[in-house]
C-alpha cells in the first residue's frame, strides 16, 4: 500500500485552503504525520492542542436537559455488505482525529462545565449479531434510554449490528456536541474511511480546527442592541401567544417518574413514488415539504384533542421546527460535528374542519417568517438569559415548558446528498431518531429523505404518552398526508 508523499498531500490540502506555499502550509499549523504507518494512513491535522473551553449557552442547555432526562439522538445507517468490526474500529479512531468534539468529555471547573480532551477513552464500539431487518429498532430505543457518561467521555458511542450480507451502524450522540446534520456528516466520513481501508486505499485525514461555541459565531444582528431587541421581540411574541391564544398540549401523565419513562420509536416511510408526489404537490400548492409535514402533525394532534372535547372552538397548537444555523454563522460552518441548530417557534390556529393545504401554507409562512425575523438566532439565548448560573436541570425544563409551550418538535433534515457507494460498502438507508425524556409532552418527528424515500421516525415518552395515543398520532399523520395527496 503506497503512502502519499508530503507534496501530494499538501496539494490536496491546498484544494481546500487555496493556493499556499509549503512555508505557509507549515505556518498555518498543519503537518503530515505518519503515526499509523502499519495501516497505511496519512494524517493531515492541526498540531495537537488540548481542548479546554467553557460550554456555550446552547451546549450548556443541552447538557442540563440531558441531566433532567436523556436527550440523545441516534443515527442509523444500513450498509449492504459485511462491515468488518476491526476496520470499523480503525475508522472510528481516525474519525476522532478529524472531528475534535468526538474526543471530549465535560468537566466541572469551578462552577462551570468545560469541554476537555484529556484522558478521554476511544469511541466505544459495541458489536451484536444482526437478528433481523427490525433489529435496529430495538437497539435504537435502548440507545435513546441511556445518557452518555459526560464526565468520562467521549460524548458518542457506536453499535454495529453485523451479518454476512447486511450491517446496521448506530451512532449515538450527546446533543451538547452534535445535531442531526452532524450525524449525517459523520456517517459519510465513517463510511468513506471504512470503504477506503476495506478497498486497500490509504485514507487521508484532514482535521477540523476546534471551534468556539455557536454563540460566538452568530452574525452581528444577533449581538448587542440588535440581539437584545430580537430577544425582547421573541419574548413578547411568546407571552402574547401564552396569554391570549392558550396553546394546547397533548394530554400526558405528568406524574410519571423519570425512571419509569421509556423512549419509543414509530418508524414510517413513504415510497419513492409517494415522496415524488408529495414534492410535486407541495410545489403546486405553494408550500414546502416541511410545511406539509407540520400540517399533517398539527391536524393529527388537533383531531386527537377534539376527540376528547365537546366543543369545536379553534385550537392553537405550538410547533417547534429545528433550524440548521450553519449558513448564518460567521464564518460559515462546513460539514463539521458540533451543535449548530436552533428552533423556529410557531403557533397555529387549527379549526376542526381546517383545509389541509391552507394549514400547510400557514406552516411554511410561519417558519419562514420566524427565520427572517432572526428568532432562531436568539431562541437559546432567551432561555439562557432567564436561567440562573446555578440552575438545576429541572429548572430548565420548567422554564422551557412555560416559555415555549409546544405539542410537537419537528426535525426535517431534507434531502440527503450523501453518496451511496464507498468502495465495497453501499449505504442503503439512513435515518435518525431523537430522545426527549426530559420534556415528555413533546411528540417528536425526525425526518430525512434519502434515495428518493422520505423516512419519518416518530418518538415519544411512554407511559407519559400512551402507546395507543402515540400510535394513533403517527397513523393519522400518515393518513392525512396520503389523503391530501389524493385530494383535488
Amino acid at each position: 500500500m503506497r503512502l502519499k508523499t508530503k507534496y501530494e498531500i499538501e496539494n490536496q490540502v491546498r484544494e481546500g485552503f487555496g493556493e499556499v506555499s509549503s512555508l505557509e502550509f507549515e505556518e498555518k499549523g498543519y503537518s503530515v504525520l505518519d503515526e499509523n504507518i502499519e495501516c497505511g494512513t496519512n494524517f493531515i491535522r492541526k498540531r495537537d492542542t488540548c481542548i479546554n473551553r467553557k460550554l456555550g449557552a446552547s451546549e450548556r442547555i443541552a447538557w442540563l436537559c440531558d441531566q433532567a432526562g436523556c436527550v440523545n439522538f441516534v443515527v442509523v445507517a444500513r450498509i449492504a455488505s459485511l462491515l468488518d468490526e476491526e476496520i470499523l474500529r480503525t475508522a472510528l479512531d481516525l474519525l476522532s482525529i478529524r472531528h475534535p468534539m468526538l474526543r471530549t468529555r465535560i468537566e466541572i471547573q469551578g462552577d462551570e462545565p468545560v469541554f476537555v480532551s484529556e484522558n478521554v477513552p476511544p469511541i466505544p464500539l459495541r458489536v451484536e449479531v444482526r437478528r433481523s431487518d427490525d433489529h435496529w429498532h430495538t437497539e435504537a430505543e435502548k440507545e435513546l434510554e441511556h445518557s452518555l457518561p459526560w464526565p468520562i467521555g467521549p460524548l458518542i458511542r457506536v453499535t454495529l449490528l453485523k451479518s454476512s450480507h447486511v450491517s446496521d451502524v448506530l451512532i449515538t450522540f450527546h446533543h451538547a456536541i452534535g445535531d442531526g446534520m452532524s450525524g449525517l456528516y459523520l456517517v459519510r466520513d465513517l463510511l468513506r474511511l471504512a470503504g477506503q481501508i476495506s478497498g486497500g486505499i490509504s485514507p487521508d485525514i484532514i482535521s477540523f480546527s476546534e471551534r468556539p461555541p455557536v454563540e460566538d459565531l452568530l452574525p452581528s444582528g444577533a449581538h448587542g442592541l440588535n440581539g437584545l431587541v430580537k430577544t425582547v421581540d421573541l419574548l413578547g411574541k411568546q407571552l402574547k401567544n401564552i396569554i391570549f391564544r392558550h396553546p394546547q398540549k397533548l394530554p400526558i401523565d405528568s406524574n410519571t417518574l423519570l425512571n419509569d419513562r421509556c423512549v419509543r420509536i414509530i418508524h414510517c416511510a413513504l415510497s419513492p413514488e409517494e415522496t415524488a408526489s408529495l414534492v410535486a404537490r407541495c410545489r403546486k400548492e405553494d408550500t414546502t415539504v416541511h410545511g406539509a409535514l407540520c400540517a399533517a402533525l398539527l391536524k393529527a394532534v388537533a383531531d386527537q384533542i377534539y376527540s376528547m372535547r365537546s366543543d369545536t372552538k379553534p385550537l392553537t397548537i405550538g410547533c417547534m421546527s429545528a433550524v440548521d444555523l450553519r449558513r448564518f454563522l460567521n464564518p460559515p460552518i462546513g460539514e463539521e460535528v458540533g451543535l449548530y441548530f436552533s428552533m423556529a417557534i410557531t403557533a397555529h390556529s387549527v379549526k376542526k374542519d381546517v383545509k389541509f393545504w391552507n394549514l400547510a401554507r400557514d406552516a411554511r409562512k410561519a417558519v419562514h417568517q420566524s427565520i427572517e425575523d432572526g428568532e432562531p438566532l436568539v431562541f437559546l439565548s432567551l432561555l439562557d438569559r432567564f436561567l440562573a448560573k446555578e440552575a438545576k436541570p429541572e429548572d430548565l425544563i420548567s422554564l422551557t415548558s412555560k416559555i415555549y409551550p409546544s405539542a410537537m418538535l419537528v426535525t426535517n433534515l431534507g434531502r440527503v446528498t450523501t453518496p451511496e457507494r464507498y468502495g465495497p460498502l453501499i449505504l442503503q438507508e439512513i435515518h435518525f431518531a431523537v430522545a426527549n425524556k426530559a420534556v415528555a409532552e413533546h411528540f417528536n418527528a425526525a425526518i430525512v429523505t434519502y434515495r428518493d424515500r422520505l423516512i419519518m421516525n416518530f418518538s415519544y415518552v411512554e407511559p407519559a404518552l400512551s402507546y395507543e395515543c402515540a400510535t394513533n398520532l403517527a397513523e393519522q399523520t400518515m393518513k392525512i398526508l396520503s389523503s391530501a395527496l389524493c385530494s383535488e
